[in-house]
């Protein structure tokens, strides 16, 4: 990377420091990607549609056609690439995450290729009380060098925190006020203990690790005991 790529780099976050509107941001961003190379830009929040509202953190630039099929069939929830991101707060390329996907993982990943998206790279998005997020840019051929990697990521993690400080918070991003009980029956539901098996390590009742489950559910507003430990998860309140 030369000095005048790293002063570009600067200009643009300040740009994007200046700018008042979404749409602003991103074409700040789009610009910049675009002198790499890059064809696509999605700026999204790592937690499952299934899970929140529509009105979550979901800026895009592919063709409907393909997100019309990918939130008909509900894609997203197996995209490889959505996957390995939860695995890694490093960046990484569409490669490495078609190399660690699934058949069926693989074959989405190919049919992106068809919308001439042969390859790209995520940059995983963390912060303290928000859920995950991300930036992917999508590319016909990724050749990037490892300080060009690390520019861009800075702009876009930039870009991505003006983009979620204009339109959040949203209702799930508050995190919920768990008591420290509380957090350890999500805990152990998450690994798959059932309230009796819970009740057992905690030595209390099976009754009592229900009422801590209904507790924790009307606090993060969710429905059930996988939404429940899901919402959790996804605001960083249990880790697996």
């Amino acid at each position: 990377m030369s000095i005048a790529e790293y002063q570009i780099g600067l200009k643009v976050i300040a740009h994007i420091d200046e700018v008042e509107t979404v749409d602003a941001i991103v074409h700040e961003l789009t610009s910049f990607a675009g002198s790499y190379g890059f064809t696509t830009v999605t700026i999204a929040q790592l937690v499952s549609p299934a899970m929140v509202n529509n009105d979550r953190i979901f800026l895009t630039d592919w063709p409907q056609e393909f997100l019309d099929r990918r939130q008909a069939e509900n894609l997203v929830i197996r995209d490889p690439i959505v996957r390995y991101a939860l695995r890694t707060k490093q960046p990484f390329s569409w490669q490495t995450a078609y190399d660690h996907a699934d058949r069926a993982g693989q074959q989405m990943l190919d049919e992106a290729r068809d919308y001439t998206q042969n390859d790209g790279i995520l940059f995983p998005v963390y912060a303290f009380d928000q859920v995950p997020g991300c930036v992917s840019l999508g590319t016909e051929r990724l050749d990037l060098s490892p300080t060009q990697i690390k520019l861009i990521d800075l702009v876009c993690q930039h870009a991505y925190m003006r983009v979620a400080s204009q339109l959040g918070p949203f209702p799930y991003e508050i995190r919920a006020k768990l008591t420290n009980r509380e957090i350890e029956v999500l805990h152990f539901a998450a690994a798959g203990k059932s309230n009796w098996e819970i009740g057992k390590i905690l030595r209390v009742s099976e009754h009592t690790v229900h009422d801590y489950m209904k507790r924790a559910s009307k606090k993060l507003n969710t429905s059930g005991r996988t939404h429940t430990v899901a919402m959790a998860m996804a605001q960083q309140l249990v880790m697996v």
